[in-house]
């Protein structure tokens, strides 16, 4: 956002592109939570069932189920903010780890799914990023 902001020709990303990352709005993060929340007992518990022997229920993982290559990612920023520079990938340097993803079996099973897509929350966070320009130089 910012090499748009101030006329950038080229922002530099590491590695290939390659590695697949799960991107969740804050927005979502709280729905997931509040439902969860709001589950009585009797769901939650059974849905979860006990992964220790403390008869604490298990660890939920909130994610959205799937991945995004950060080449896509990239791309996908440039688009939402009309940035009309070169998006180089520097394959000299680490790709990290090639996949980090989650289950979202658990949470599926208890009728929660994202709302929010990676498009829509990527221009949400921009215009809030612009509002919050806008509001500094005035």
């Amino acid at each position: 956002m910012n090499a748009r902001t101030i006329d950038e020709a080229t922002v530099a990303i590491w590695g290939a592109g390659t590695p697949q990352r799960e991107f969740m709005h804050s927005d979502d993060m709280a729905d997931a939570n509040v439902s969860l929340m709001n589950l009585p007992e009797e769901r939650f518990v059974p849905t979860l069932g006990q992964d220790r022997d403390n008869g604490l229920p298990t660890i939920l993982d909130i994610v959205v189920g799937w991945g995004v290559c950060l080449k896509e990612l990239a791309e996908t920023v440039r688009n939402v903010v009309d940035y009309a520079g070169e998006i180089v990938f520097d394959s000299t340097k680490p790709d990290w780890t090639p996949r980090k993803l989650l289950d979202v079996s658990r949470l599926q099973r208890l009728s929660w799914n994202i709302g929010t897509g990676l498009r829509g929350g990527l221009a949400a966070v921009y215009a809030d990023f612009l509002h919050q320009l806008h509001e500094e130089c005035y």
